[in-house]
């Protein structure tokens, strides 16, 4: 018998139908379809039937999902059976089974979490994205998960950044889908473009200022100029607002709009604001004039001062008579606010004149002017009174000019006498000049002289030595005619004179450039005397040159002397009847001979030359005057440029042309030639340079290099001139740097190395190299590859390392293989990290080190080292054990305090050093502390332990204590965390709200006000300040922050309005309210009191506010009096008693809600299912914790169930109420259906613990209670106690639990008026730990007898494993283990090795029933080549 089909696999489109045919050789047998093991039967989409003899067939329409399977025929007979497998697929594009919410409205720092659940075959990708960025987890702020087909995304914390359109997208190979949802985020309004600082000149139209805000919900704007509100319907300023966006508008601008512009945006949820400046530019202004012209004498300060305003700030300048001033240590010029000072501290007589003060900005130009006039001192502003010395019976003049205001006089004194004019003296002044003349001077007026120049501010002086000389001091050489310039043609005569007065004749001596000439052939000296007055002698000296030569050329001097005095100076030029001194005895003159000549030139010689060489060529011209010289190339005239320079020294009439870098045209015939005004002359020299073309001598060639080795090429060149060699990688140029190095030797042949250090990938490709010179080039080229060989160790790590605790464990390797491996370090399969302790070094070449100091047990297990390229893959390992006492748990680093801000991330971290490993436990005000999404623990190797709150809270704040503990013993540290209030402007949480109340009663005005620093409270009434008297008016801070202003019996004169306002570094606010008194005395009949509602029972938290309220009646109204326990209470700042007086409204209607959440809830208020809105019918109030809807006037239309709905992210919480309008109230017993405040919860303990379920239920009358268990009423025993404490508090307390006490509890609540039920279950964990070797892989398996329980168990399986230093054989790929064994208590480690959590494979097991043995068969474990010893810890729950 055999089976035959139409095919192994089948796939097919989702809802569309399909066929499987199957062929079976023999007939009669019977035969059955099963789909994942269950038997398939026709249904209405689903037909099984018979085709044929031996064809069978399954016929599935609309392929469903579901469908998709592995599926059997099974075919027998009396003597065979057989069976064929087939697989179905049924492919879909995604389809979102449940779809995102598409808003959600949260409140900053709220959770929400976002779910979809998606099919698909294949199975969906799905990707989560916000603001159209895929989203990524972090694992605190945002966290993605998977179940199944449900997907989620968390976002904890959140804040204004997460508001906006978050989408799923989902695909596979057959479609894709995307699902959006708006989230809104309730935050206080963020300016997200703020306003910058503006300028514009004064007339400037539509100047805008504009803020982009973030809010939700939308913001108001408010704008302000200077602090001043600019009103929408301002003439200058227009306010438009767009998409967010909102805009102020300055329509034309003048100078008074300069200042601060603040825009604020308020909402419902805080207040945002930004400021910036307007600058408007003004061309400056000198709004007052200064004085015409000031006074001032010399030697006193001066001080102009002009007031001047502009924007932008002008340049202020300052002008005298129409010149720029500049500072120096006598002018200063500075500026205070806008008043420009220009101060001189000394003033001087120059210092008279025209002031300007000149403002200039970009707006323009303005000045203001005044002129100073200086009173100053006498000024000798020159004279000739200087010591002298005249022959008897000369005469001679002293002058003085001056100025001074007012003009001074002068006075002349000699030898200190006054000087008086006479025909021997003249005295004279004219303007500013004062003269002396003194005629026919004797011997007797030789003395001092002194001019005393005065005014009414002081005077100045000047005097001089006047002496006189004999007159044979007059007799000197005295010249009279100097030497002149003489040009002269070359061989020409040369004649120079000069004429020269003095008694005896002077002797004369010649010299050519300061070398004394002597008479010759060519020169000859003559002289020519003649006698003038006084018995002087003229004297003309000649000298003569034959014939004039180059070298005559020259500077030509003749000295003469006499017999008179020692001296030598130069001779001075004027008449004798002139001179005022003659004391010399020699004098002596210049004049220059030029000796004119055509240009006579040395010879150039010939000149070879190979390019790149410099050649120069240099000539002596002799030529008078200096010529032009031109030097040019086959005719070409040249001229100075990089290559070709050409220098002269005129002096030395040395000429030099400079060829640089000679290049092969730079061959020719070379030319100088040199033209004066006497002619010209030239020379010539032929340059030839020779080259040869360039080859290379030696060829590159292809290379295979290691990775990390050095490459080298290397070439050889001729060619002259000398190549220029080039290398390039893949056609660009290369040239020295980190890893490349070049280099080009300068021996005959011309050679270049081409080094790549540690050879890389990178490296690889085509390298060529080009030499060239003038001539010709020549190249060669050839490949670099890298060697391709898989990663090798040179030597394996040793198998096994044996370490003492504190030992250093150091692991280093040199890999071999190309390119360089990338390494991992692992540890027992988790990839390592470096940190403080541990330290990962690699190293370019592939030399890793591991190295991991004072080591713990934490570190023991097994190391790896894995390298990789794309050759191979190759792995080492060793397995490290540490040998460590046991010890008490001790922190090596403990907790530290934190103080932070609220909103900050909090951060506690600590080590602990113990063994065995410390159970870690966290408390905060001594309550446990979890892992949780807002709350991350962690418990790294090596004893790191930390605790991390990603935004800190003001409940955050408090002690936490971190404890240790294992075997050896316990130990804790402690942390306190404080949270720090970021500074804000006050609110007010409790409005002043108007007031009523009865003459007589005590009245209690009550606020409370929040910011940081804590504000300060100021009360008035009726806008004068309250002051407390101490008895009747009184003040009162309570321990929650609320102030209460009390009144002990209020009268007449304290009705009116009451303000108080709250005031801090931030800001202020201020809440009114209006107090009314009424009289006791009604107008109406008067009636004695009576009450007309009772006051009822109540309950509250300590430290919460304990109210009682009743209504009375009466006319007069009465005197209250409040008893506790029978006596009188007495007021107190803790008590206190109120009367409104208000008349009993017979139509309002208040429902009263207390509403605990975090965070604060949104609440809405329906009757009979339809919302409420706030009206002045329906009037909704919200104080504290506490909400209220008082519903007035009402009629039989307002009848109904009254429902109040809070809702937050968390959750939603409900409560209902019933009014019924009637015409008569009449007593009605109040009744309540029993229902629970709070419900019991699942409880988890270990065997031997004790259970606790709790709850809260409330009802009228007081409910009755039944406890049960797996649906068997409990009743107390010694183990299990029931609890009724009163205030609808309930608990049930289980003992030492059992494995039989495990189960579902439920608790039901009942009175005549319905009934409650909540339930929880109970989940007692047992732990039993089995201990086996899988030694030789020999096949075990592990049994162990539970109690049967009322429940079926649930499997809960870890491995752990120690591995013994012993090596055995390669494991088999695929290993099933079974041991047997039966109950065991756990055993007790000791240090022979050491145990440490392990769970790579996952168990299969069968399903556990009631059944009395437990099997557990652990398949797939792929052993190392070590043996290991595997710990089973089975832990099952009831």
């Amino acid at each position: 018998m055999r089976v035959s089909s139409n095919g192994a696999h089948r796939e097919c489109s989702g809802e569309v139908p399909t066929a499987l045919n199957i062929g079976v050789s023999r007939t009669g047998e019977d035969e059955a379809r099963y789909k994942d093991g269950k038997q398939v039967f026709s249904s209405s989409r689903v037909k099984v039937k018979q085709e044929s003899d031996g064809v069978y067939s399954l016929a599935i329409s609309d392929a469903q999902l579901e469908d998709s399977g592995t599926y059997l025929l099974v075919a027998a007979s009396d003597v065979a059976q057989t069976s064929q497998f087939w697989k179905f697929t049924v492919l879909s594009p995604p389809q979102f089974i449940k779809t995102l919410k598409k808003t959600v409205d949260l409140r900053e720092d709220d959770n929400f979490i976002l779910e979809v659940k998606v099919e698909g075959d294949p199975k969906p990708e799905i990707k989560w994205l916000k603001d159209g960025n895929e989203m990524k987890a972090d694992g605190k702020h945002v966290t993605i998960s998977e179940d199944g087909h449900t997907h989620t995304l968390s976002v904890s914390g959140v804040s204004r950044r997460d508001m906006g359109p978050y989408s799923c997208e989902a695909w596979n190979d057959h479609g894709w889908k995307k699902d959006e949802s708006q989230v809104n985020v309730r935050c206080v309004p963020e300016i997200q473009r703020k306003m910058s600082d503006q300028q514009a000149d004064e007339g400037d139209t539509n100047v805008e200022f504009t803020i982009s805000v973030d809010a939700y919900p939308k913001p108001v704007v408010k704008w302000f100029l200077n602090d001043a509100e600019i009103r929408d319907k301002s003439a200058d300023f227009e306010v438009t607002e767009e998409s967010g966006s909102y805009t102020l508008n300055v329509k034309k601008v003048t100078s008074d709009m300069a200042g601060k512009y603040t825009a604020k945006a308020v909402s419902d949820q805080g207040t945002a604001e930004c400021s910036c400046s307007l600058t408007v530019n003004y061309k400056p202004r000198f709004p007052r004039a200064e004085k015409e012209k000031e006074e001032v004498d010399e030697e006193q300060s001066l001080t102009l001062t002009f007031l001047c305003s502009a924007e932008p700030q002008p340049e202020v300048k300052w002008y005298k008579d129409g010149q720029a001033l500049k500072e120096d240590g006598n002018t200063k010029m500075r500026r205070e606010g806008e008043d420009y000072i220009l101060e001189v501290a000394r003033v001087k007589g120059q210092d008279a004149g025209e002031y300007e003060c000149r403002a200039v900005n970009v707006m323009g130009t303005t000045s203001n002017n005044t002129s100073v006039k200086v009173n100053t001192f006498p000024e000798i502003m020159s004279s000739d009174m200087e010591d002298r010395t005249i022959y008897e019976s000369l005469g001679t003049i002293y002058e003085v000019k001056a100025t001074g205001i007012p003009r001074p006089e002068a006075k002349w004194f000699k030898d200190g006498e006054q000087l008086k004019s006479s025909d021997h003296v003249k005295l004279s002044d004219t303007g500013d000049s004062y003269t002396l003349e003194l005629k026919d001077a004797g011997l007797s007026d030789a003395g001092v002289y002194k001019c005393v120049i005065a005014n009414r501010l002081g005077e100045k002086s000047k005097e001089a030595k006047l002496s006189l000389s004999s007159v044979k001091g007059f007799r000197g050489p005295i010249v009279k005619s100097e030497l002149k310039k003489i040009s002269a043609p070359k061989n020409e005569e040369v004649v120079m004179t000069c004429t020269v007065v003095g008694d005896p004749i002077p002797e004369v001596k010649w010299f050519h450039d300061d070398t004394e000439l002597q008479a010759s052939e060519n020169i000859v000296f003559s002289k020519d005397v003649k006698e003038i007055d006084n018995g002087l002698k003229e004297c003309t000296y000649t000298m003569k040159i034959a014939s004039g030569q180059h070298k005559d050329t020259g500077v030509y001097k003749a000295k003469t002397s006499n017999k008179h005095g020692n001296n030598e100076t130069k001779a001075s030029h004027l008449p004798r009847s002139k001179l005022q001194c003659c004391t010399w005895a020699a004098a002596y003159w210049p004049a220059r001979l030029d000796v004119l000549l055509v240009p006579e030139i040395t010879e150039l010689q010939d000149a070879m030359k190979i390019p790149h060489e410099d050649l120069e060529l240099e000539v002596v011209i002799l030529a008078n005057p200096k010529p032009q010289v031109v030097w040019a190339r086959d005719g070409k005239k040249l001229s100075n440029n990089e290559h070709t320079v050409i220098m002269e020294d005129v002096e030395k009439e040395v000429y030099k042309l400079l060829l640089k870098d000679i290049a092969p045209e730079d061959d020719g015939l070379y030319t100088v030639t040199a033209i004066n005004s006497r002619g010209e002359n030239t020379q010539q020299a032929r340059l030839t340079v020779h080259s040869e073309t360039t080859s290379l001598v030696k060829k590159l060639e292809n290379q295979v290099v290691k990775a990390y080795d050095d490459a080298e090429l290397m070439v050889r060149s001729n060619g002259v001139p000398r190549p220029l060699i080039k290398w390039f990688k893949d056609g660009k140029e290369l040239s020295t740097g980190d890893r490349i190095t070049i280099e080009t030797g300068s021996e005959a042949l011309a050679s270049s190395h081409l080094l790549i250090k540690n050879f890389q990938e990178s490296d690889e490709g085509k390298y060529s190299v080009e030499t060239s010179n003038i001539v010709g080039k020549d190249q060669s080229s050839a490949k670099l590859t890298l060697a391709q060989i898989p990663p090798s160790f040179g030597r394996a790590f040793d198998r096994t390392m044996d370490l003492e605790e504190g030992d250093v464990l150091d692991l280093k390797m040199k890999l071999e293989g190309s390119p360089i491996p990338t390494v991992k370090w692992c540890k027992d399969g988790q990839e390592l990290q470096a940190n403080g302790r541990v330290k990962i070094n690699t190293l370019p070449d592939g030399t890793t080190r591991l190295l991991i100091q004072g080591v713990t047990p934490a570190d023991q297990g097994t190391y790896s080292l894995s390298a990789a390229n794309k050759n191979g893959q190759a792995q080492t390992k060793s397995t490290v054990t540490i040998k460590s006492d046991p010890r008490k748990p001790q922190f090596i680093q403990a907790l530290e305090d934190v103080t932070l801000a609220a909103g900050e991330s909090l951060r506690l971290s600590a080590r602990v050093k113990a063994f065995p490993a410390a159970e870690m436990k966290w408390f905060k005000d001594g309550v446990p502390l979890h892992s949780s999404p807002t709350t991350e623990l962690s418990n790294e190797p090596g004893g790191a332990v930390g605790l991390h709150l990603a935004r800190a809270r003001s409940d955050d704040a408090g002690a936490y204590t971190l404890t240790a503990t294992n075997k050896m013993g316990s130990v804790s540290c402690k942390s306190f965390v404080v949270l720090e209030t970021r500074e804000r402007r006050p609110v007010f949480l409790q409005q002043l709200i108007p007031y009523s109340a009865v003459e007589g009663f005590p009245v209690k005005l009550e606020v409370k006000a929040v910011g940081n620093p804590q504000p300060t409270l100021t009360w008035t009434y009726n806008g004068k300040a309250l002051v407390p008297d101490g008895s009747n008016v009184s003040l009162v801070e309570q321990h929650d922050g609320t102030t209460s202003f009390i009144i002990a019996a209020v009268t007449p004169e304290h009705a009116g309005e009451y303000e108080v306002t709250a005031t801090n570094d931030k800001g202020s606010e201020t809440s009114k309210g209006r107090l009314k008194v009424l009289a006791k005395q009604l107008d109406s009949p008067e009636k004695k009191p009576e009450f007309i509602s009772a006051m009822k029972d109540t309950t509250v938290d300590e430290g919460t506010t304990l109210t009682f309220e009743t209504t009375f009646d009466g006319n007069p109204i009465p005197d209250v009096i409040w008893k506790q326990d029978g006596q009188p209470r007495n007021l107190s700042d803790r008590v206190l008693v109120t009367c409104d007086g208000q008349k009993l409204p017979n139509l309002d209607a208040k429902f009263v809600a207390r509403i605990v959440a975090n965070p604060q809830p949104d609440v809405m208020w329906y009757l009979n299912g339809e919302p409420l809105k706030q009206s002045g019918k329906n009037e909704m109030k919200r104080t504290s914790d506490t909400y209220s809807l008082h519903v007035k006037d009402c009629t039989p239309s307002d009848s109904g169930q009254y429902k109040c709905v809070a809702t937050n992210f968390e959750g939603a919480a409900t409560c209902e109420a019933n009014l019924r309008v009637v015409p008569k109230i009449e007593e009605v017993v109040r009744t309540e259906p029993p229902e629970f405040l709070k419900r019991i919860r699942d409880c988890d303990v270990y065997a031997g613990m004790t259970a606790k379920f709790t709850a809260c239920a409330t009802g009228l009358p007081e409910p009755e209670v039944e406890w049960s268990h797996a649906g068997r009423p409990l009743a107390p025993s010694s183990r299990v106690t029931l609890e009724n404490e009163g205030a609808g508090l309930l608990r049930l307390t289980i003992e030492k639990v059992e494995p039989t006490d495990a189960g579902r509890y439920k608790l039901r609540i009942y009175n005549p008026h319905g009934e409650a039920t909540c339930d929880a279950e109970l989940v007692c964990e047992l732990t039993v730990l089995f201990v086996g070797c899988f030694s030789d892989f020999v096949m075990s398996k592990w049994s162990c007898r539970v109690r049967r329980g009322i429940l079926t168990p649930v499997l809960f399986i870890t491995y752990y494993y120690y591995v013994p230093a012993r090596r055995t054989q390669e494991p088999p790929s695929q290993t099933t283990v079974k041991r047997s064994s039966s109950w065991k208590p756990p055993p007790i480690y000791t240090g022979s090795y050491s145990l440490s959590s392990y769970s790579p494979y996952s168990p299969k097991y069968s399903s556990v029933k009631s059944s009395s043995v437990v099997s557990i068969i652990v398949g797939g474990m792929a052993c190392d080549y070590l043996t290991k010893a595997y710990i089973l810890v089975i832990s099952w729950r009831h």
